[in-house]
């Protein structure tokens, strides 16, 4: 019971509020990764190749307009234009910076998707109380969807700016 205190003293520190959010993201990325390699090999065997694991589906449309531009097809099948720029573009930056996109790409959704726990733990504290800033994190990290915050999607760049909108303009910075 001790140590339970200690691990939750630890966790809770006021005058280092971002243990709790960095500790419920890397928690759940670890038990994300542990998923990813248990259930991928047995639904799709071709997509369980390493890295390759983490770009299925829009990862593979995002790595394509980083490396190659925007491109319709001629027959107008495939179409690029349905995902906007921004996550390419950070994942075309870091690749000129000699970082492989796909690791790039994993590099911005991750750290954006951290940042966006950071954001809205320190907001919801401030704004509210800290045990609603932990439930929410908790939530956040633990619920199925947060798998988008660790392959090679967006989401957590379109997370870490909602919440910067958001505390901006709770906090009159915009607006």
């Amino acid at each position: 019971m001790h140590s339970k205190n200690k691990l939750g003293a630890w966790l809770t520190n006021a005058q280092q509020p971002w243990r709790l959010p960095f500790s419920y993201w890397l928690g759940s990325r670890l038990l994300i990764l542990c998923a990813i390699f248990i259930i991928t090999p047995l639904i799709s065997p071709e997509l369980a190749q390493g890295i390759n694991t983490f770009t299925a589906n829009d990862g593979q449309w995002y790595l394509r307009i980083a490396t190659e531009g925007y491109t319709i097809d001629p027959d107008g099948a495939l179409r690029s234009p349905a995902f906007f720029p921004l996550f390419p573009a950070l994942i075309w930056l870091l690749s000129q910076l000699q970082i492989p996109p796909t690791v790039g790409g994993l590099l911005i959704n991750n750290i954006a998707f951290l940042g966006a726990l950071l954001l809205l733990h320190d907001w919801l504290r401030r704004r509210y109380k800290p045990a609603i800033a932990h439930w929410t994190i908790a939530v956040l990290c633990l619920h199925p969807s947060s798998l988008f915050g660790t392959v090679l999607y967006s989401e957590g760049s379109f997370i870490f700016l909602s919440v910067l909108l958001l505390k901006s303009f709770d906090e009159k910075r915009l607006g």
